[in-house]
């Protein structure tokens, strides 16, 4: 079986990725609403509390609607699919400038904020720490999945912007086959944003560091011990590098 990794090599599309992580595990565990889901809830508050998220992502978004238009110039384009794909772009954009914070409403939920101070303590979930979750764990399924629901579309908006803007840097990129010497790699690029590996051995894992403009890999062999040994044959695999301005 081979394994999949990507990486950020700046520090808002580390934020970007992050969020996004976030708001899959966020909508994967919306049928339980449970730990998982709560703990999701205010791990992407967290997140979004530490820097200007909105401001990043208007920007972003406004210079993949230039960099459509620009395509549309271009001849043998699909100038519908363009057109569609840019209306869809500036939909969240406008919907981002109409918001104060994000998510909208969240801090304003007084059963969320009163669940958010202890569910930084481990095992804060008690009963005893948060009789409000006990009570509200009671209610009919019908009540609970309307309240995960009036939560989550505070948010899908915001979700499904950053998703496109994802999918557009992604699908920028070209893979290229590359071999890993002594289970090391390193190259140059311009404005790189994500390194994406493909087709490693399911028992190897990559250590990248670097930035926009050089990264490294280091392949690491993952024992059934656990220890974590670095690799030292050549090893194939496929990259991926996806750049923005």
């Amino acid at each position: 079986m081979d394994c999949q990794f990507e990486f950020p090599l700046s520090e808002k599309f580390r934020a970007y990725l992050r969020l996004d992580y976030l708001l899959r595990r966020l909508f994967k565990s919306a049928d339980n609403a449970d730990w998982p889901f709560f703990t999701a809830l205010f791990d992407l508050l967290d997140v979004m509390d530490r820097g200007d998220v909105k401001a990043e992502l208007i920007k972003d978004l406004e210079r993949a609607i230039e960099q459509l238009q620009r395509w549309e110039q271009m001849p043998g384009v699909d100038a519908q699919q363009l057109n569609e794909l840019g209306r869809e772009l500036q939909t969240h954009r406008q919907w981002l400038l109409t918001q104060q914070r994000l998510p909208p409403g969240w801090r304003d939920d007084p059963l969320l904020m009163a669940l958010r101070a202890r569910f930084t303590v481990a095992g804060g979930d008690a009963p005893f720490d948060l009789p409000q979750l006990a009570c509200w764990q009671q209610r009919s399924a019908v009540v609970r999945q309307a309240d995960v629901a009036a939560w989550l579309d505070k948010v899908e908006p915001f979700a499904r912007g950053l998703s496109l803007l994802l999918k557009l840097v992604r699908e920028g990129g070209r893979p290229e086959p590359v071999v890993a010497r002594n289970g090391f790699f390193q190259a140059s690029c311009e404005n790189l944003v994500l390194l994406h590996l493909a087709d490693l051995p399911a028992d190897l894992y990559p250590s990248v560091s670097g930035h926009r403009g050089r990264y490294t890999v280091r392949l690491m062999s993952l024992g059934n011990d656990g220890e974590a040994t670095p690799v030292a044959e050549d090893v194939p695999m496929t990259l991926c590098h996806c750049s923005w301005q």
